[in-house]
């Protein structure tokens, strides 16, 4: 008797999970504010943004689209550019100050060279492919989403894209993987999510009923989670048949 594979559907997260940034976010930042007048170290901006990331993430109920509840794309990231700056200078920067950095970063965050792939990645999703496993992209992203993934060659790979901009929603509401779902025709219990954070990719995942791995970059998680330090051993787990 024939075995099905394990699984018909793989979706992934992409930012820690398919891409990085090429250097630091920080490193970005301090490129950008130092041509507009304000000089910090790399590592400063870094820690600074990432705090007031987190911040701004737990200002907002968890699943609510936070770029709708901040009034837009740019309003967020105005926001968040605004608080950056407040904690390194001290001050409330100047709005024109704020407009035009939110503009530069916008823009440099789509396009390629600010991102790498993670060196594994093309090959995984092609082993995943042969294996003829659909694939899809589950994300809390805004609307450079798709194209920055066709930007840098990996949409291609991808039949469904569902992003947080779109559904008006965020991991870990499971409507986000419903999406995904419903348009690949795949039965939540056959698909394995693949994503990075235990509140979001794992909580919204099995609330949708979906198998997850997570994967841990940076050595953050306990081993109770048992996370891939990266995808190789994914297409394995993907093929692994069963009864």
């Amino acid at each position: 008797m024939a075995r099905a594979p394990r699984f018909d559907a793989v979706l992934f997260d992409v930012g820690e999970t398919l891409i990085g940034p090429a250097g630091t976010f920080g490193a970005s930042y301090a490129r950008h504010f130092r041509e507009l007048g304000i000089d910090a170290p790399d590592a400063r901006w870094d820690a600074v943004m990432r705090r007031q990331w987190r911040r701004l993430a737990l200002a907002h109920p968890p699943g609510a689209d936070r770029y709708r509840l901040a009034g837009g794309e740019l309003a967020f990231w105005q926001a968040l550019v605004a608080a950056v700056v407040e904690e390194i200078v001290g001050r409330p920067p100047a709005d024109g100050l704020v407009r035009r950095a939110t503009e530069r970063l916008y823009e440099h965050f789509l396009t390629p060279g600010a991102w790498r792939i993670y060196d594994e990645v093309p090959e995984v999703l092609a082993r995943l492919e042969a294996c003829g496993v659909a694939l899809g992209v589950v994300s809390n992203w805004d609307s450079r989403l798709e194209p920055l993934l066709d930007r840098l060659g990996l949409a291609r790979h991808f039949a469904v894209i569902c992003g947080s901009h779109r559904a008006g929603v965020e991991k870990p509401d499971p409507r986000l993987f419903d999406c995904a779902l419903a348009r690949l025709g795949v039965a939540p219990r056959r698909a394995l999510h693949v994503g990075d954070l235990p509140e979001t990719d794992w909580s919204g995942a099995r609330a949708a009923g979906c198998a997850v791995r997570l994967v841990d970059r940076r050595g953050r998680l306990g081993p109770l989670w048992a996370a891939l330090p990266d995808l190789r051993a994914l297409p394995r787990l993907v093929a692994e048949r069963q009864d």
